[in-house]
């Protein structure tokens, strides 16, 4: 067996210690109401979420009629215009179609008259606070509260959609699982009337966040995910 290079190992430690760190940056930044109001980062993603767009915009999905209308359906049927903020997540093994799903209920959005953002496509290994800040050219420390921002709605306006796709992974040191209980709780907490999905394939990271339900608001996707939400 071939030894660990000494300096790969060390740059690989450091990595994940500044993953971890910039998760709680940007945590204390979403949630100091000091800090709170409209950058121009903000303004930006609120401009992408009003397109219904995905981001990366390079990644496309070929034809979105493609996938079996009960998982659109489903997805259709957990959206609330009035919500103080509720999270589903949307657990399925590979290759059903959960992306292409999200794409089209992204296209369904003008109908429900909502504004919609999706962020997919994170590779493996990459800390998801990291692969959505590079995407959005936004700064590691103040990505969620610009997205938060960018994405919230305020009465009349029906609440909007927030797709985090292909969050597959637990992260170093659980990074990807408190980057979005922060995000799951502050939504709900402050009221910003955001519907969040939350689509995974990796069955570890579904039972983790599943494990952080609070007065139900935080939950498995009804119809899709197993338990059901009124088990957790």
């Amino acid at each position: 067996m071939p030894v660990p290079d000494p300096l790969s190992v060390a740059a690989t430690a450091i990595t994940a210690t500044n993953n971890s760190i910039n998760v709680l940056k940007a945590i204390g930044i979403l949630t100091d109401s000091s800090r709170a109001g409209h950058s121009s980062k903000a303004t930006q993603i609120r401009d992408l979420s009003l397109k219904n767009s995905v981001v990366p915009n390079d990644y496309i999905v070929q034809d979105h009629k493609v996938v079996g209308v009960p998982l659109i359906d489903l997805f259709i049927n957990s959206y609330m215009d009035e919500t103080d903020g509720d999270t589903h997540v949307v657990f399925a093994r590979s290759s059903i179609g959960k992306t292409t799903a999200c794409v089209s209920f992204l296209k369904y959005a003008p109908n429900l008259k909502c504004q919609a953002l999706m962020i997919t496509g994170a590779p493996k290994g990459t800390s998801y606070l990291s692969w959505m800040a590079q995407k959005l050219n936004a700064s590691e420390e103040n990505v969620l509260a610009d997205l938060v921002a960018g994405v919230k709605t305020v009465e009349p306006t029906p609440a909007s959609i927030l797709i985090l796709d292909e969050l597959n992974e637990v992260g170093v040191e659980c990074c990807n699982i408190q980057m979005v209980d922060a995000l799951m709780r502050f939504i709900y907490t402050s009221k910003q009337r955001i519907n969040l999905y939350v689509v995974t394939q990796n069955e570890e990271v579904a039972e983790r966040l599943c494990r952080l339900n609070e007065w139900q608001k935080i939950g498995p996707m009804d119809g899709l995910t197993s338990p059901s939400r009124t088990d957790v």
